[in-house]
């Protein structure tokens, strides 16, 4: 019975170092995952009326440079076009979405019809050998 005390104990000095040990960590994470989403890019994402288009993704401008440098301007524009590619791929991908379904649905209709077409011909394959059945002579069996 002492084994079995000491034993509940540890487990619940454990758990409660866990419970504490993860009450600190959530403070924690918020303020690192905000300079994480201050850096991602920002695309345009259209109002619910007017989805965004390709359009929209040229007019994105160019991230103010680091320093007056020409490497600074330089990284500043390569930023740029790279900001726009992403959100051009990123168009184009939910553009591509409705015809990728739209594409598999007809997939998805011309395999049934030829699995229609095969059975419709080996019904008639079917009826033929069931004909040439019908033709041949019954054996007679003699008891």
């Amino acid at each position: 019975m002492v084994l079995h005390a000491h034993t509940t104990k540890a487990a619940l000095l454990v758990a409660l170092t866990l419970a504490l040990a993860a009450c600190g960590k959530q403070d924690e994470q918020p303020a690192a995952s905000t300079p994480a989403a201050a850096s991602a890019p920002a695309f345009p994402t259209g109002n619910g009326d007017k989805p965004t288009t390709l359009a929209d993704c040229d007019k994105l401008p160019d991230p103010k440079p680091a320093d007056d440098s020409a490497a600074g301007r330089a990284a500043a524009v390569g930023q740029g076009q790279a900001a726009r590619a992403a959100c051009k791929k990123e168009v184009t991908a939910q553009q591509d979405k409705p015809n990728a379904d739209l594409a598999r649905i007809r997939e998805i209709k011309e395999k049934e019809q030829a699995d229609q077409a095969n059975r419709k011909i080996s019904e008639q394959e079917w009826g033929k050998r069931l004909n040439e059945g019908a033709n041949k002579p019954i054996k007679e069996y003699k008891y």
